[in-house]
């Protein structure tokens, strides 16, 4: 039997190229290759050109940066109901919830996702997430742009 060694590829857009022939890769990434005039797709906020801008931050990109990571932190801080996640019945020791949220080209959270070690946890991150106040919409190559943004929250079951 003869075995075929198949090529692929997984690009930003999400669309996936196989091929059995290198070179019909090549064309296709020619052919893919994003031109001014589409237009771009939510990006992650690790490679963001102007990050979103939470109410009250000001100052140079990094500036901005640190005071959005700074400003999320605290809010979720004051919001999240950590009594609650003491009544879940979780085994003692830390423990983290992650959340996936988008932050939408008007600045507002959208498409907010949780993974954690109870449904209860789960939801209690979500609405903390989901109160966030509206922001200043994310830039990237000049246009407005959806932020994927990720948090872990950590607290400890005693």
């Amino acid at each position: 039997m003869k075995k075929i060694a198949v090529l692929c590829f997984l690009f930003v857009s999400s669309q996936i190229i196989c091929a059995q022939n290198p070179e019909e890769v090549i064309e296709e990434v020619m052919i893919e290759e994003i031109s001014e005039e589409q237009e771009v797709m939510d990006v992650p906020f690790a490679i963001i050109e102007e990050v979103p801008i939470f109410p009250g931050c000001s100052g140079t990109k990094q500036e901005k940066k640190n005071c959005l990571n700074r400003s999320i932190q605290k809010h979720v801080a004051e919001n999240f109901n950590l009594k609650k996640m003491g009544t879940l019945e979780l085994s003692p020791g830390k423990k983290k919830i992650y959340i996936q949220f988008l932050i939408d080209k008007n600045g507002e959270t959208k498409k907010v996702l949780a993974r954690g070690p109870h449904e209860e946890a789960e939801k209690e991150g979500i609405r903390v997430v989901k109160s966030l106040p509206k922001m200043i919409a994310g830039k990237h190559r000049g246009r407005t742009v959806g932020v994927r943004y990720m948090l872990p929250i950590s607290f400890n079951i005693l």
